[in-house]
């Protein structure tokens, strides 16, 4: 289950709604972003590490990424790159889980993302708070304030 956060610009007002972690579709979500890197969508270098290394698969778990200098961010997959030492769960299709790849797999290559403005945007790490993040508002530039809106999702 994921847990979610709910944004409020201060400026105009409106909510952003953040799912991050996993839910009930994950076992094709897994399978959906490995194929999407697989085909280059997030990039060449990631494409070629997957061709390069039979076996590599990507963390496909939902996380905050936010620029520390203009407060863009964006949700997504984690995307770094791993050979697992233990079999994929599940029958008919196959996937990992986070915890999976990070306690039984070898980091192959940590996916690094790089904001509009050119800084590396850094991964949610839960030792600020969302609020002290200096999150901007996508809209309208505006600051985003955490509201007391959190929930668990599927």
């Amino acid at each position: 289950m994921g847990e979610g956060y709910v944004m409020k610009c201060t400026k105009c007002g409106k909510e952003h709604h953040m799912y991050l972690g996993i839910g009930f579709l994950f076992p094709q979500e897994f399978q959906q972003v490995q194929k999407e890197a697989k085909a280059g969508r997030y990039g060449k270098r990631l494409q070629q590490i997957l061709k390069d290394c039979p076996g590599t698969v990507v963390d496909a778990e939902r996380d905050l990424f936010y620029c520390p200098v203009c407060g863009q961010w964006e949700v997504g997959p984690v995307l770094d790159a791993y050979i697992p030492d233990i079999p994929a769960e599940g029958t008919d299709s196959n996937y990992y889980m986070a915890d999976d790849l990070q306690n039984s797999g070898r980091v192959r290559k940590e996916y690094t993302r790089i904001c509009s403005c050119g800084q590396k945007m850094q991964r949610l790490d839960g030792q600020k708070p969302l609020a002290e993040l200096g999150l901007k508002c996508p809209d309208c530039g505006g600051e985003l304030e955490e509201t007391d809106k959190q929930f668990l999702w599927d």
